[in-house]
């Protein structure tokens, strides 16, 4: 059943307001809105009509309400799911930053994997490699990620991430790493290379772009953690206004058109003797492509609505 009536309505009880006021506040809170009048309000509260789910997850986030209640709410039509399609077809990661450099391949239990801060010490060497490993296998300018001390950026709110760890042998399952940026800011870098000593603190009061970076699972049920995870972050942080990604498979660049993203840059061109290149676009190879989409139009399509009320997370949340 649909939540939005109770949801919207309850709200409103909640901040003592007429179905006047809340008209005018959302009016004044986005021009997508100018339109919203008492007799909106309250046909929706009603449920005798209902806007798109944009919409109405722009409406939940100017009201900070959680957006996911809502969308599991929703009933939504699709025959195949591009998503898990992808991941049964690899069983790698949802943002392919495809690298083994220091993983160890082996089967796990899902039930013994652990999902933790990205970082639980300056010198957590396990989860530094790898980040730098990747960026080396991506062809990402680590002379800029260099510079970033991971552990001052987390504890300045400056990244997101989360790593999983086996609870047998304590070794490394997966991860996710993500850069905040000004979301004014942000598309200067489809010029020029991004500086990762740019990213910004969280901050409630800033709109900003999360820019997954870096992320792997050696498993199907990881990734599917790491995502359901994502999507969690996003739909209860309404400062993030975009999220962008980096990628270097073409059948995960295939999946993310599909979901909305629009190509925001690619890498300089491929070079023959290197590894990578394996993005083609006009008969030119690149090493990766950075791809970026509105965050609430990512949350209304109808294959993450899917993903989202069918997919169970396997360890607990751990931001």
């Amino acid at each position: 059943m649909n939540l939005f009536p109770q949801i919207l309505k309850a709200r409103r009880k909640e901040l003592k307001w007429t179905q006047g006021r809340l008209a005018l506040w959302l009016q004044q809170a986005d021009i997508e809105l100018h339109g919203v009048d008492v007799v909106s309000i309250s046909r929706w509260e009603m449920g005798k009509t209902q806007p798109s789910v944009y919409k109405v997850l722009k409406i939940l986030s100017i009201l900070k309400i959680e957006l996911l209640p809502f969308l599991k709410s929703l009933d939504v039509s699709v025959d195949s799911n591009i998503v898990q399609t992808v991941l049964q077809k690899r069983y790698q990661s949802f943002h392919s930053m495809i690298s083994t450099a220091n993983y160890v391949h082996q089967h796990q239990n899902e039930s013994s994997i652990e999902c933790f801060p990205l970082l639980r010490s300056a010198n957590d060497n396990q989860i530094l490699s790898g980040i730098h490993n990747l960026a080396m296998h991506t062809k990402t300018d680590t002379s800029l990620l260099n510079l970033v001390d991971f552990y001052l950026y987390q504890m300045t709110n400056r990244i997101h991430g989360r790593k999983y760890i086996s609870s047998h042998n304590g070794e490394l399952q997966g991860h996710s790493l993500g850069f905040f940026f000004k979301d004014n800011e942000f598309d200067k870098y489809q010029r020029k290379k991004v500086d990762f000593t740019k990213a910004t603190p969280y901050s409630e009061n800033k709109e900003l772009v999360y820019f997954i970076t870096s992320t792997f699972s050696l498993s199907m049920e990881v990734t599917i953690d790491n995502i359901l995870q994502d999507l969690k972050y996003f739909s209860d942080n309404p400062s993030i206004k975009r999220v962008a990604a980096l990628i270097i498979n073409p059948d995960a660049l295939e999946v993310y058109k599909a979901l909305g993203y629009e190509t925001f840059k690619y890498s300089d061109e491929y070079k023959e003797g290197d590894e990578g290149g394996s993005l083609e676009l006009n008969g030119r190879k690149y090493n990766y492509c950075v791809v970026v989409i509105d965050k609430l139009k990512l949350l209304s399509n109808k294959y993450i609505i899917d993903f989202i009320k069918k997919m169970k997370p396997v360890t607990k949340r751990c931001e």
